[in-house]
């Protein structure tokens, strides 16, 4: 998708097969029938954890793997709450909460403790299988980028041997290197998304990736099972951070007709029509999404709607922290919360006045020939202020017109982030690099 960080650049480390072996799916069968906790109402959630093949984990196997409110409050532990087998293989939990979105926790491994996001869906029970790895680098931590997350009906419970469970599978692993043989799995996905609606959005995203690498001639029969899924989706679930992530990328990929974004404004399921118009002049999103493809998409998208990530929100705040890695939106956990500062409102000749300003101050500070990494040692810039710094050191020597690289367009594609993250790195290098940059900063009336 034009716009979007490619996904080329990112660190792709192969996932291991982690799946859980039969015992272990067999146990978070029966785990998934007994009533459980209740911590609210409306929904329910299966959290499993499980060791590979053959190993135990010295301890508890739900050591370290937590649940949280969305604001970051302790919910549950799974090593203090859930039930597990003597012989340290697997680690589990079934219980009742409201409907919405918590963050999971996974503690240790290399990148410290990080989290993705969970949408839990009302009047559906939510099944995430988390594996532990057994290596030198990992340990045994909780490894969420190897989880597997479905969602059934509430009284269904977990049945892994229904065939939706492999296309999870094989559908997630996919996200981020879309190959030609995936058409056929792909619609395979979205006929199956009858009993699990998740499976709608991980093949509406193999297939986005498919068309912006593709194309979308071939996608016809494709997109319009697609579009059946999709309204199945919004019926069942409602318009979740993932499903508005979805709609954004094909209206950004032009992928299906004005005809069909309005079948999907129409679904009655929904509070009120204007809650899935995304594709007219969305802003003031807030909840992070799961997929690190819907991730893609948002960034994408400030580039037409600045103002689509309200500023100060979680899915402002983690931008900088989002790892590079696997089918899931995940971000290492700060040591303490980052005081996040507000950006005004877009003024794009104001914005643009203090890029410039920026760039002015970096080309007297950091002269032709002079040391970059020097430079930024004694600046200790953030990862996204560093990245900023050597995209304004790689455009200062050529006649390049200010707005092709410090227009919203460029510097979003350069940084990644939404809008609002990269106007707070533009003021937070500023601030760095003396008073005189960005004294040209006021903005535009």
């Amino acid at each position: 998708m034009s716009g979007a960080p490619d996904p080329s650049a990112r660190r792709r480390t192969p996932v291991p097969s982690l799946r859980p072996t039969v015992a272990q799916l067999e146990a978070a069968r029966e785990l998934s029938k007994v009533p459980g906790e209740q911590l609210g109402r409306g929904a329910r959630l299966l959290l499993f954890a499980h060791a590979p093949a053959g190993t135990q984990v010295e301890g508890h196997a739900g050591a370290g793997i937590t649940l949280h409110t969305r604001s970051g409050e302790p919910i549950l532990g799974l090593a203090e709450q859930g039930s597990s087998d003597e012989l340290g293989s697997w680690a589990g939990i079934n219980l009742e909460l409201s409907p919405g979105s918590y963050r999971l926790r996974a503690g240790g491994g290399p990148d410290g403790a990080t989290e993705m996001m969970l949408t839990v869906a009302a009047d559906h029970h939510t099944h995430v299988l988390v594996p532990r790895r057994m290596d030198a680098r990992f340990g045994s931590a909780p490894l969420l980028q190897g989880a597997l997350v479905l969602m059934g009906e509430m009284d269904r419970g977990f049945d892994h041997r229904r065939p939706d469970m492999d296309l999870a599978w094989r559908i997630t692993s996919t996200l981020g290197r879309a190959q030609r043989h995936e058409w056929k799995l792909i619609a395979e996905v979205f006929r199956a998304s009858v009993d699990s609606p998740l499976l709608a959005l991980y093949g509406a995203h193999a297939l986005l990736e498919l068309i912006r690498t593709e194309g979308k001639e071939r996608a016809g029969d494709t997109l319009s099972l697609l579009e059946e899924a999709l309204v199945r989706c919004l019926e069942r679930l409602g318009p979740l951070p993932d499903v508005l992530a979805v709609l954004l990328g094909l209206r950004l990929q032009g992928a299906l007709e004005p005809r069909a974004l309005r079948r999907m404004e129409q679904v009655r399921s929904l509070a009120s029509a204007s809650e899935v118009r995304v594709w007219e002049r969305p802003e003031g999103w807030t909840a992070p999404p799961m997929l690190y493809p819907s991730w893609r998409v948002v960034v994408e998208s400030c580039i037409q709607s600045p103002r689509l990530v309200r500023s100060g929100s979680l899915l402002d705040q983690l931008a900088e922290l989002v790892l590079p890695d696997g089918p899931w939106l995940s971000w290492r956990v700060a040591a303490r919360p980052a005081r996040v500062e507000l950006v005004p409102e877009h003024h794009p000749a104001g914005a643009l006045s203090t890029r410039a300003a920026l760039a002015s101050r970096v080309r007297e500070q950091l002269r032709e020939g002079s040391d970059l990494a020097a430079f930024e040692e004694s600046l200790q810039p953030s990862r996204l202020e560093q990245r900023l710094l050597r995209h304004l050191v790689q455009h200062r020597a050529g006649a390049i017109p200010a707005e092709e690289y410090l227009g919203d367009g460029p510097l979003i594609r350069a940084l990644g982030v939404p809008w609002v993250t990269a106007q707070r790195t533009v003021s937070s290098l500023a601030r760095k690099l003396g008073p005189h940059a960005g004294a040209e900063s006021a903005p535009a009336p």
